[in-house]
This record gives C-alpha cells, sequence and structure tokens, in this order.
C-alpha cells in the first residue's frame, strides 16, 4: 500500500511532503479499532490562537491542565473556537496537530511520554476515512519541531503530577 494523498488535508500534506524532504517514509495505515492504541489523541482549543494538544488516547487530559495550556478556563467555548478556527484545515473526527502554510497564530503541545520512543504513532491524513500514516513518535516529534519552529511546538510533560 502507497500514501496516497490526494485525499490529504492541505497540512498533513505539507507535513508528509516534508517528512519525505527529511529522508523520512511515512508509513501508510488504514485507521481502526484494532490499532487505536498508536493514535494519538488530538484536542484543538481556541483562545488568541489555536491551540493543538496531542496525547496518548488512553490517557484524559484533566481539565486543569488544559485550561492552564490554552489560558483559558472555559474550555467548551475554547473547544468550539479551536474547531471553527481550523475549519477550512480538516474535518472533525479528522483533526490532527497539522497546519497548512500560512496558518496562524498556533501552538501544538506534545506529550513527552507519548513522543518520546521509537513506537510508532499514526495520524489521519484528513478527510478519506480511515486513511492515515505513521511513523516512529521520536521523528514525529522533530518532524514537528523542524517545520513549524520551536516557538510553535512544546514537549511537556501533560500528565507529569497524576497518580
Amino acid at each position: 500500500m502507497t500514501l496516497n494523498l490526494s485525499h490529504a488535508t492541505s497540512g498533513a500534506r505539507r507535513f508528509i511532503e516534508f517528512a519525505w524532504s527529511k529522508g523520512y517514509d511515512p508509513n501508510p495505515v488504514k485507521l481502526t479499532e484494532g490499532n487505536r492504541h498508536i493514535q494519538p489523541t488530538t484536542l484543538i482549543y481556541g483562545t488568541d490562537r489555536t491551540y493543538f494538544v496531542v496525547f496518548n488516547s488512553s490517557q484524559r487530559i484533566p481539565r486543569l491542565v488544559t485550561g492552564d495550556l490554552i489560558g483559558s478556563r472555559d474550555l467548551k467555548r475554547a473547544a468550539m473556537q479551536g474547531e471553527a478556527n481550523v475549519q477550512r484545515e480538516m474535518r472533525t473526527g479528522y483533526m490532527g496537530p497539522f497546519v497548512s502554510e500560512g496558518f496562524e497564530p498556533f501552538r501544538i503541545f506534545l506529550d513527552y511520554t507519548t513522543f518520546k520512543g521509537n513506537g510508532h504513532v499514526a495520524f489521519y491524513l484528513g478527510n478519506e476515512k480511515d486513511d492515515g500514516f505513521s511513523l516512529p513518535a521520536n521523528s514525529f516529534r522533530e518532524l514537528s519541531v523542524d517545520l513549524y519552529g520551536a516557538e510553535h511546538v512544546k514537549t511537556l510533560y501533560l500528565f507529569q503530577n497524576m497518580s
């Protein structure tokens, strides 16, 4: 199976083409319940900018942590605004931490424990049901910083003080 970008969002296409230019070869993958464990959750919020909070899908991020990251306690309103901010970029249910050239302002928060190792992470290409790609987690993190810049991508221990 080859990676077909014809149905990819502009942001996902930009990310994958950047990965190819750096010598990485994202693997095509059909995203199903069977491989849900390698699909991080991406939450999108909007306040003064658009925030992407990305973490292991088996965990639930505490509301206080999210509120501190985005600078708002009204997470419902921020989630609605985030969805509105990215409606031209991606569809609900197929959202990922990918933006097209010129999308501003934004910040991506990656959970360190999700993106520290060589285990694979997988994301939807955007608009075609179940089509996605995977990369080693640490490669995804490095490519995100290289493409978007360290001022836009932060790696944090999102679950550091949880027990």
